[in-house]
């Protein structure tokens, strides 16, 4: 086994794509805005910049998205509108589990 690669061989690397509407994309990053004042929906910013419609169904999982606001989440969402800004619908949202903490 040769443990002598190149740092580089191990890295990830992020590389630029040209968005397309109608297509679905996973989308690395945190909530930094909640309105919640549609029913059966959410609209959030997502870093700053992205539009997100989150269809949400209960009071649950609207506590749930305002608890793990501002923490890294990946965001499975179609591409609806590129224009003036991006507009995406999310499906699934994926957060990491929370810290616990031991006495």
């Amino acid at each position: 086994m040769n443990l002598d690669r190149e740092e580089d061989e191990l890295a990830f690397e992020v590389a630029p794509c040209e968005l397309l509407v109608g297509h679905t994309y996973p989308i690395l990053g945190t909530i930094t805005k909640l309105d919640d004042g549609m029913p059966g929906r959410i609209i959030a910013k997502i870093n700053n910049h992205i539009t997100a419609v989150i269809p949400v169904t209960d009071q649950k999982s609207i506590d749930i998205l305002k608890e793990k606001a501002f923490e890294t989440g990946v965001f499975v969402s179609k591409v609806t509108a590129l224009l003036p800004e991006i507009e995406v619908e999310c499906f699934a949202v994926i957060f990491g589990k929370s810290p616990s903490y031991h006495a």
